[in-house]
């Protein structure tokens, strides 16, 4: 009686893949891979002329490029060239993205490029997070509220400094020409209508310095409502 593992090897793991990889590349780049078998470039319509794929020497198409001296494992060196549209590549965009915890499209991209180059990736992921139900409702555009009616001050038209607020804050060292160290307080007085501030300097915060400034306001910029 043959006693079966509860357990599969890495290498189990490594040739059941290449044995899918290979059957996808065969249906998607069948053209392109029995060109490379006889040592024939691919045509220049190709889309994956710009990628210089190669067989490796389990016959799985892979990326070429210039990264031979890099420090780096094989399969991230040269990635495996996969479609986009094929349900493997939908079931390994997908994997990722809950292997990551439904993050963005970038960081997927970024994982899955560490062992597949898939074409046109950035549409294939957005394709299956965009039926991801999780992402729907986290993603999901919040509501607006509608604004209340401008109040008449804002909505009429009137004459500038018609509505004025005041405002004091202090006390300010200032050094005069006979005596030193006289602290002076500062009276804004803000122009609602018209964004500005009005600045009048006050010798003490009593009732007559800040009457006096508000009489200086109104002689020239007009007596507010």
């Amino acid at each position: 009686m043959i006693k079966l593992r509860p357990f599969f090897l890495k290498s189990e793991f490594e040739e059941a893949r290449n044995v899918i990889v290979k059957y996808i590349q065969e249906e998607a780049f069948a053209e392109e891979m029995q060109r490379l078998k006889i040592i024939k470039p691919i045509k220049q319509h190709s889309k994956l002329l710009e990628l210089c794929p190669y067989l490796d020497e389990n016959e799985i198409l892979r990326v070429g490029g210039r990264l031979r001296n890099v420090k780096l494992h094989e399969n991230t060196k040269y990635t495996v060239i996969l479609p986009k549209d094929h349900v493997v590549t939908d079931l390994i965009i997908r994997h990722y993205h809950h292997k990551h915890l439904h993050t963005d499209n970038q960081l997927a991209h970024s994982a899955i490029r560490q062992l597949y180059w898939i074409l046109c990736a950035r549409v294939a992921i957005k394709r299956i997070t965009w039926k991801c139900v999780r992402c729907a409702r986290l993603c999901s555009a919040l509501s607006q509220k509608l604004m209340g009616d401008l109040p008449p001050s804002h909505a009429n038209p009137s004459r500038a400094c018609s509505k004025v607020g005041v405002d004091l804050s202090g006390p300010f060292q200032v050094e005069p020409r006979k005596i030193r160290g006289i602290g002076e307080y500062a009276c804004h007085e803000g122009i609602c209508l018209r964004i500005c501030v009005y600045l009048e300097m006050l010798g003490d915060l009593s009732s007559d310095c800040i009457t006096a400034a508000l009489k200086c306001f109104a002689a020239r910029r007009g007596k507010p409502d």
